[in-house]
C-alpha cells in the first residue's frame, strides 16, 4: 500500500466467501458462487479467525494476535494489513470501514471549506 492511500480499519468478507480450517491449520477460503478457492497457510488461518473474533477490525485484531503471539502490535498490523491487502484485490473481503472514516478524516480541509465530519453546517 502506498504512503498516501487511505488504511482502511475493518473488513468483511464478499458475500458468498466462507473459510474453513482443515488438517495441519490449512485456511480454506471458498466463494460459493463461482467455486473459486484460496488455501492459505496456519497464520493466515489464525488471522481469519482473530479476524472473526473482534469483529472484522483490523486493529483490534492485530493487538489480540500480537499477544497471543509474543509479538510487537505494530508489527503484526503491518502483516495483517498486507495480508487483507491481497484479500481486497482477489475480491476476498471488503473494505467495511465506518463512511466517516473513508477518504477524509472528519475535520480535513477539502477546497475551500472544512468537512465537519457529517456534522450539520451552520446557516
Amino acid at each position: 500500500m502506498r504512503e498516501d492511500e487511505e488504511m482502511w480499519t475493518r473488513v468483511r468478507p464478499v458475500s458468498g466467501v466462507t473459510g474453513s480450517v482443515g488438517a495441519g491449520g490449512m485456511l480454506e477460503l471458498r466463494r460459493g458462487a463461482t467455486g473459486e478457492r484460496w488455501s492459505c497457510g496456519a497464520s493466515a488461518a489464525a488471522m481469519w479467525i482473530a479476524l472473526q473474533q473482534h469483529g472484522w477490525r483490523l486493529d483490534a485484531t492485530a493487538i489480540g494476535l500480537s499477544r497471543a503471539w509474543g509479538m510487537d502490535p505494530l508489527l503484526v498490523r503491518v502483516a495483517l494489513g498486507r495480508w487483507v491487502e491481497e484479500l481486497l484485490e482477489q475480491g476476498v473481503v471488503e473494505d467495511a470501514s465506518e463512511p466517516c472514516l473513508r477518504g477524509r478524516p472528519p475535520g480535513s480541509v477539502t477546497g475551500d471549506h472544512i468537512d465537519p465530519g457529517g456534522l450539520p453546517a451552520d446557516s
